[in-house]
């Protein structure tokens, strides 16, 4: 179970920094911008935002299909 929370923290962590690095550059960008750029800066960090909700599920998904295989075979973790 850790090593899967493990595994999944490393591009979790990379998503959430990229994202929060689209949000910024989106606020920044705004008074100085034109409408459009800053949109597709803000579109950017909404995707990203989609993206860690797809890894946390799928993470979530994988947890559950570990947990059915050891129960049905009696393996212990």
């Amino acid at each position: 179970m850790f090593l899967l929370i493990f595994l999944s923290l490393i591009p979790f962590c990379k998503v959430l920094i990229i994202t929060l690095l689209y949000k910024c550059m989106a606020a920044f960008l705004e008074p100085i911008a034109d409408k459009r750029i800053a949109g597709a800066m803000s579109g950017a960090a909404h995707g990203g935002e989609m993206l860690m909700r797809v890894i946390t599920t799928t993470v979530f998904m994988v947890f559950i299909t570990v947990a059915m295989m050891c129960a049905t075979t009696s393996f212990v973790v």
